[in-house]
């Protein structure tokens, strides 16, 4: 399924799978802790790992940070984060911060950079390196 759409079909599966099906698909994806946007699967009993994450947007100029959620399904935003390769895992180096709540500049994987709204960057979850 193409990215920006898993988690709306993921919705739907889950009020129509019996537990032993969950149980059987649960294993064949290797015991996931995330969803592929980055969000905690609750175990069993509904608990979910907790982390502090930070939102892009509390980063200041120079930090760097490791992507671990990203706070939206948007499939809009979506996309666009996956275009520009920001993805659960990727670093991103906050460069600079435009004046009067302006756009971040960041790179990404030390390789790309780019810039972004601040609705998007708030969007972005992280831990620092």
């Amino acid at each position: 399924l193409p990215w920006d759409e898993v988690h709306e079909e993921a919705c739907l599966f889950e009020h129509v799978l019996s537990d032993k099906v969950a149980d059987a698909l649960e294993k064949f994806l290797g015991y996931p802790e995330n969803c592929p946007h980055g969000h905690p699967i609750p175990d069993k009993e509904g608990r979910i790992k907790e982390q502090e994450l930070l939102p892009l947007t509390e980063l200041n100029p120079g930090d760097r940070a490791k992507v671990v959620e990203l706070g939206e399904n948007s499939r809009d935003i979506l996309k666009e984060l996956m275009a520009l390769g920001i993805l659960p895992g990727s670093i991103i180096e906050l460069k600079q911060i435009a004046p009067f709540r302006g756009a971040y500049l960041i790179s990404v994987n030390e390789t790309s950079h780019y810039s972004i709204s601040p609705v998007t960057a708030e969007k972005i979850k992280t831990i620092r390196e």
